[in-house]
């Protein structure tokens, strides 16, 4: 459903002021640019999936020996998977999270 004339002009004063404050708003804006972004994200995430894996199951393995350190390495690992996943969620999602939900 296209704009209006009122609301696209809206938009439009409001994306003259935002280049106005801000001379990099355009380069901003670009498809490209916002590949990029998104793909450094996806892959800070992913990233972050791994390293939580290795940190919980290094945290097995040590927690026979040494069992405080084997109890935080899973620990922190199983935070890090949690955050890694809402991460993951949020990228795949076409909306980008619900604007009532802080966390989303």
């Amino acid at each position: 459903m296209p704009l209006s004339r009122e609301e696209q002009r809206v938009l439009d004063s409001i994306e003259d002021g935002l280049r106005v404050d801000d001379p990099m708003f355009a380069a901003k804006l670009t498809f490209t640019a916002t590949r990029r972004h998104f793909r450094r994200q996806r892959v800070l995430a992913h990233g972050c999936l791994w390293v939580g894996m290795l940190m919980t199951l290094t945290g097995f393995g040590v927690g026979h020996d040494v069992l405080g350190a084997g109890v935080l390495l899973i620990l922190y690992g199983l935070v890090l998977l949690v955050m890694a996943i809402v991460a993951v969620v949020r990228l795949r999602s076409p909306v980008g999270g619900s604007p009532r939900c802080r966390w989303c």
